[in-house]
C-alpha cells in the first residue's frame, strides 16, 4: 500500500519524466525542421566542351527524343503531375528541354539553363558564366531505367545546346554517391570537372567550396 509520502513523490517523478519526453519530442521536431532548412551537398560536376565530345548512344528500347515546346510542354503531366508541368512553362522561358517518349507518352525529360550574360547564379552549387549551360531536372520513369534513355537524352540536349555557337561548355552536377547517374553521364561523353561542397539554408547558398580533380567516383 502506498503511504502519504510516496504518492506526491511518484506524481512528481511522473511529471518530471513527462516533461523530459515532451522536451525530447520538441527537440526532435526542431532537429527535423533544421534538417529540412539546411541542405548540405557533396556534388561532382561534369562537363562537355565541344560537340565532338558528345557520345551518341542508342537506347535499348524504342524511344523518340524531341524538344520541349509550347505545344507539348504539358505532356509531362501524365508522368510527373500538373505541378511539374507548371514548372516546365517557366523552364521553357529560361532555357531548353527535351522529352523522351515511348509507349505513347513521356517517359523522361532533361532541361538546361543557359547563361548568355556575364554571370548567372544557378539554383544548384554550380555558378554559370557567359557561354555556359547547366543541365538540370532530369528524370526517367523507373520502368525505363537501365536502358540508356538517360544518356541518350543528355546527348540530344547537348547537341541542341551546341547548335548555338555562343555555347562553349555544357555542365551537369550529381551527388557523388549517385553511381548510376555518373555512369549515365560518362556514357554521353561528360568528363569530371570538379567536386563541390555547398551548404544551403532555406534555399539560400551560404557556403561553397570546390576543388578541381581529374577523377570523381
Amino acid at each position: 500500500m502506498m503511504d502519504s509520502h510516496t504518492g506526491p513523490w511518484a506524481s512528481g517523478f511522473v511529471a518530471s519524466a513527462w516533461d523530459r519526453v515532451r522536451s525530447s519530442s520538441w527537440a526532435a521536431l526542431l532537429g527535423s525542421a533544421a534538417r529540412r532548412a539546411v541542405k548540405v551537398q557533396h556534388m561532382c560536376v561534369f562537363a562537355i566542351d565541344a560537340p565532338e565530345e558528345i557520345i551518341s548512344i542508342r537506347p535499348k528500347m524504342e524511344v523518340d527524343i524531341s524538344p520541349v515546346c509550347e505545344a507539348n510542354v504539358d505532356d509531362v503531366a501524365d508522368l510527373r503531375g500538373q505541378a511539374v508541368a507548371g514548372s516546365f512553362h517557366r523552364f521553357l522561358r529560361e532555357g531548353i528541354g527535351v522529352y523522351a517518349r515511348a509507349r505513347g507518352g513521356v517517359i523522361g525529360h532533361a532541361w538546361a539553363t543557359v547563361c548568355l550574360g556575364y554571370r548567372e547564379a544557378s539554383h544548384t552549387c554550380v555558378e554559370l558564366h557567359r557561354g555556359e549551360a547547366l543541365i538540370h531536372y532530369t528524370h526517367v520513369d523507373a520502368a525505363c531505367r537501365g536502358k540508356n534513355v538517360y544518356p541518350a537524352m543528355l546527348a540530344a540536349l547537348c547537341t541542341a545546346l551546341f547548335a548555338d555557337r555562343r555555347i562553349h561548355r555544357v555542365m551537369i552536377d550529381t551527388d557523388q554517391t549517385n553511381i548510376a547517374s555518373i555512369r549515365g553521364l560518362t556514357k554521353a561523353g561528360f568528363r569530371p570537372l570538379k567536386r563541390t561542397f555547398c551548404v544551403q539554408v532555406l534555399r539560400y547558398l551560404v557556403f561553397k567550396w570546390h576543388v578541381h580533380e581529374k577523377v570523381c567516383p
